[in-house]
């Protein structure tokens, strides 16, 4: 059995009640619901949320919000970990035959629901702990320096000397879903883990929402892909 977990939470700091501001006429919440609906692999999709208005808005795109989520797990400083562990410890005593679960985040417009697929292909296909969508980075951010009380610090002193061609290729979280066993998702202390596998995700597909800027980049894509 596998289910979509959505997390929702009611406030956000940079962008207010992002998790469902309008985003192309609807609430962006609904672009990832819609995406996962679409895979047609679910038996279920859960919305997690700590906001009545929320649940109740979410509700008429048929998908759950069987209880609310305690305050102390709705702030900005709760990682996505402990937010789908307390789900699925709800979830598992009503029904314990799910066997895979895909957090999908709410403020991820641009998903394919394709690559939830691919990557859920990669999870049944090799032993691993979490599959990640990633985007590659800038090929020069192995060799990354930062200033601290003015003074210049590189973030890994051994990739200095190495030429730019030699760099190794790096990669971000592109902040669209996360895909795991239930049982991993229960142990794991952390998701970037050793055992971890990635599907890469263009650049042009993957923008992970934190603040204005990336508001609007993501709102110029979809209407990009929208019109071919």
């Amino acid at each position: 059995m596998n289910i979509a977990i959505i997390p929702a939470r009611s406030k956000s700091v940079r962008i207010k009640n992002k998790n469902i501001k309008l985003f192309m006429g609807k609430p962006i919440i609904y672009w990832s619901i819609k995406s996962a609906k679409k895979t047609k692999m679910f038996d279920k999709i859960i919305v997690t949320t700590d906001d009545a208005k929320i649940a109740k808005l979410v509700s008429k795109y048929q998908v759950e919000v069987p209880f609310l989520r305690p305050k102390k797990l709705a702030n900005n400083k709760v990682g996505i970990l402990p937010v789908v562990k307390h789900a699925l410890k709800k979830i598992i005593k009503k029904n314990r035959k799910i066997e895979n679960v895909c957090c999908i985040f709410a403020p991820a417009p641009l998903i394919k629901y394709q690559n939830i697929i691919k990557a859920y292909k990669i999870l049944r296909s090799k032993k691993c702990d979490f599959v990640i969508p990633a985007t590659k980075n800038d090929d020069y951010l192995a060799r990354s320096f930062y200033f601290n009380n003015n003074k210049l610090n590189m973030l890994n002193k051994k990739f200095y000397p190495i030429r730019s061609q030699d760099l190794p290729k790096t990669y971000h979280d592109s902040g669209q879903f996360l895909w795991a066993k239930k049982n991993t998702w229960l142990k794991s202390k952390k998701i970037f883990t050793k055992n971890s596998k990635i599907l890469i995700v263009p650049s042009e597909d993957s923008v992970d929402i934190n603040n204005i800027s990336n508001w609007k980049k993501a709102k110029k894509i979809f209407k990009n892909k929208f019109k071919k």
